[in-house]
């Protein structure tokens, strides 16, 4: 009970952090993108062994034309797997003419705390590729901006928290006439698993994310694994419902894992309805 109490009261004082930190931030930024960030986000830059990713996020109805693809490799490099390097790459599309580009390269450090915790931090630096493509009337154009991210993880067995200042440079980029913002943005992360018996697991999870244009955002989750590979999940945050399935690791043989959701609307404001596939590999040592 007091370690549960000692985790909340980190995250309640990461958000209030967050909020006091978001102040003042008044340019406007890629509203559409923010809405429709991956489900499966996790506040944490870098925090994993080694492994490869891939995800495509779309939409369903009216937005059906923008979509994400993103591609995620990871790795440690020393025995101990407590420093490992990364290499993101994200391409967000609206239809055949708009689309902005992200490539960045990671870096985390694992300091062990005691036997029972260990805290991550790392970083993340890269840059935005904004382009616009040619038509018949006009002429197509790009820009390139850095962008840098940085977070933490502290984390036991059980129970993780998480936090990112993500684009913490508050990027601009001149493709166009107009002047393009790319506003810093926060999250926070919170789960923890409860063994319910030998072949039940149920992982309980908490989102925060703000951002000034649109606020805060919150998305509380569940899943339940069976057999620690197959997953259920049930969410529901602030842009709606959340529905998802999985397989994690299908075999030791074969440590594939893949991951579907959706997110339904809530309320008649909210006409964004996201859907995503992700596909990963561990690599195994």
């Amino acid at each position: 009970m007091k370690r549960l109490s000692f985790v909340l009261t980190l995250f309640l004082l990461t958000l209030c952090a967050s909020v006091c930190l978001c102040q003042g931030i008044k340019s406007p930024s890629s509203i559409v993108l923010f809405e429709t960030f991956s489900v499966f986000e996790n506040a944490s830059l870098i925090d994993n062994n080694a492994n490869l990713a891939l995800g495509n996020q779309g939409q369903l109805g009216a937005f059906s034309e923008i979509k994400t693809y993103y591609a995620l490799g990871s790795m440690s490099f020393d025995a101990k797997e407590s420093q490992a390097i990364a290499l993101s790459f994200y391409s967000y599309q609206e239809g055949l003419l708009i689309a902005e580009n992200r490539l960045k390269l990671g870096y985390r450090k694992k300091i062990v705390l005691n036997p029972q915790w260990n805290l991550s931090a790392g970083g993340q630096l890269g840059f935005i590729n904004t382009a616009y493509k040619a038509t018949r009337s006009t002429a197509g154009t790009s820009a390139f901006t850095p962008i840098f991210d940085f977070g933490f993880t502290l984390r036991n067995e059980v129970t993780s928290i998480s936090a990112s200042v993500n684009q913490l440079n508050n990027p601009e980029a001149y493709p166009l006439t107009q002047k393009l913002y790319f506003n810093r943005y926060y999250t926070a992360l919170i789960s923890h698993g409860i063994q319910l018996n030998s072949l039940l697991l149920l992982r309980m999870y908490l989102h925060y994310r703000y951002i000034s244009d649109l606020g805060a955002s919150f998305t509380a989750k569940g899943n339940l694994e069976f057999r620690e590979t197959y997953l259920l999940g049930l969410g529901v945050g602030s842009n709606g419902f959340i529905i998802s399935c999985g397989l994690k690791e299908i075999s030791k043989n074969f440590p594939i894992s893949i991951h579907l959701a959706y997110q339904t609307p809530l309320g008649q404001k909210q006409i964004t309805k996201p859907f995503q596939v992700h596909l990963s590999y561990f690599f195994k040592g």
